[in-house]
C-alpha cells in the first residue's frame, strides 16, 4: 500500500476485515455499500479534475478511469448476478455458462483477464453516466441476491459475495495510486508520514508472518501461511524528491552494479532504456 490510502490500519478497520471474511451476511452487505460509497467517491474526484472523458495517455501501470469503473461492475455482475453456480463458493465450476450481461459487450470490454492492457485504451466504453449506471444496476441486483441467502447459509454461500466486496476494496486502493500518479486531488489523500527530520530510519532484523492466518475468506495469493526472516536495513525518513535522486541518476548509477540486488540486475537487464522517462 501506498503513504496517501487511507486503508485501515486501525483496530476498527481491522474488525470490519474480518467481518467481511468470516461474518454474516450482514457484515458483507455494510462491506459492499462501504466499498461502492468510497468507489463513487472517487470517480467524483477523477471526474471533477479529468472532466467526464478523460483521454489518458497510455501507461503501463494505470487503467483509463471509465474502464476501472466498467470492470468493477462487470467484476460484480460475472461473479454474483450471472453465476448460476454463486451458492457453491470454491466448488463452482469456472466454465459455467453464464447468464447474460446488462451489457451487450460487457465481457469483451472488462474481462481483465481477455482483454489486453493496451487495448484497453482504444476500446469503446460507454459514457461516464452510462457506467454510472452500470454500476448502480449490478451493486442492486448483488444486494437483492444476497439478502436471498440463508441466514444459516455455509461458508461457500457467500463466497462470492465477499470476493466482489475485496474486489472492489482493492481497486479502489488502485484508484489511489492512479490519483497519485496523475495529480488527481483525493479527498481521502493524506500527506506522507514522515519522521520530520530526513535522513533514515533503521529497522532492526525480524521475523515477520505472511500469509492468511485465520478462518474464512482468503484470495489464493494470500494462502501458505510462512514466516519470512528480515535482515537489519534502512530507509529514507522521508520521500526521495527527484532533485535528490537526480545525483545518482548523473553518476551512471544505473549502469553501477554494486548498487543493485541480483533481482535488480535481472530488472535492469530487461529494461529498454536506462533512465526514467520525462
Amino acid at each position: 500500500m501506498r503513504n496517501g490510502t487511507s486503508a485501515g490500519y486501525s483496530a476498527a478497520g481491522a474488525d470490519e476485515a474480518l467481518a467481511l471474511r468470516q461474518g454474516s451476511s450482514e457484515a458483507v452487505r455494510a462491506a459492499l455499500l462501504s466499498a461502492r460509497r468510497r468507489t463513487l467517491r472517487l470517480a467524483e474526484d477523477f471526474r471533477a479534475a479529468l472532466g467526464p472523458a478523460p483521454h489518458l495517455p497510455y501507461a503501463q501501470e494505470l487503467n483509463p478511469p471509465l474502464w476501472e469503473l466498467g470492470h468493477v461492475a462487470w467484476f460484480q455482475e460475472w461473479w454474483v448476478v450471472r453465476n448460476t453456480q454463486r451458492r457453491l463458493g470454491v466448488g463452482a465450476s469456472a466454465g459455467a455458462e453464464r447468464l447474460p450481461s446488462r451489457l451487450a459487450q460487457a465481457d469483451a470490454w472488462y474481462d481483465s483477464s481477455l482483454v489486453p492492457h493496451r487495448s484497453r485504451w482504444d476500446l469503446p466504453l460507454p459514457d461516464a453516466d452510462s457506467t454510472s449506471r452500470y454500476l448502480e444496476e449490478t451493486l442492486s441486483l448483488t444486494l437483492e441476491l444476497l439478502d436471498d441467502v440463508p441466514e444459516d447459509a455455509d461458508a461457500d454461500g457467500l463466497y462470492f459475495f465477499r470476493l466482489v466486496a475485496l474486489h472492489e476494496q482493492m481497486h479502489a486502493e488502485a484508484a489511489v495510486y492512479m490519483g497519485q500518479s496523475l495529480g488527481v486531488p483525493l479527498r481521502e489523500s493524506r500527506d506522507p508520514m514522515t519522521a520530520g527530520e530526513g535522513g533514515e530510519i533503521g529497522v532492526g532484523e525480524a521475523s515477520y508472518r505472511f500469509g492468511a492466518v485465520s478462518e474464512g475468506f482468503a484470495f489464493d495469493n494470500e494462502l501458505g501461511e510462512h514466516q519470512v526472516e528480515l535482515a537489519a536495513y534502512a530507509i529514507d525518513a522521508e520521500p526521495v524528491t527527484w532533485g535528490a535522486f537526480l545525483p545518482f541518476l548523473e553518476a551512471g548509477g544505473y549502469e553501477d552494479l554494486r548498487w543493485w540486488s541480483p533481482e535488480g540486475c535481472a530488472w535492469l537487464a530487461n529494461l529498454q532504456q536506462r533512465r526514467p522517462a520525462g
